[in-house]
């Protein structure tokens, strides 16, 4: 998803066949609040794209991980242990 605007991401969920792609939910806006989001399968992830300065990211499950800006980067040490890899 990308927004020229701000987006409140909240309970949604998917299942990903990460085979070809890993990013399995990716959402970019000016500010972003995602909050108990669910991706499953695999090593399937949600990144989100936005300034540091310009995001909140709580209880997010996914197999990959929450990542910031680019698959692979994770979180800043303050939201990464609220947003969990689970299986």
């Amino acid at each position: 998803m990308r927004v020229a605007g701000d987006v409140v991401a909240q309970g949604n969920q998917c299942a990903h066949d990460d085979s070809q792609q890993p990013t399995a939910a990716f959402i970019e806006a000016s500010a972003i609040t995602a909050s108990s989001n669910r991706v499953r399968s695999g090593k399937s992830m949600l990144v989100l794209r936005v300034n540091e300065n310009r995001f909140a990211a709580l209880g997010n499950l996914a197999s990959g991980g929450t990542h910031l800006n680019t698959p692979g980067a994770g979180l800043p040490a303050t939201w990464k242990p609220l947003n969990p890899n689970v299986s």
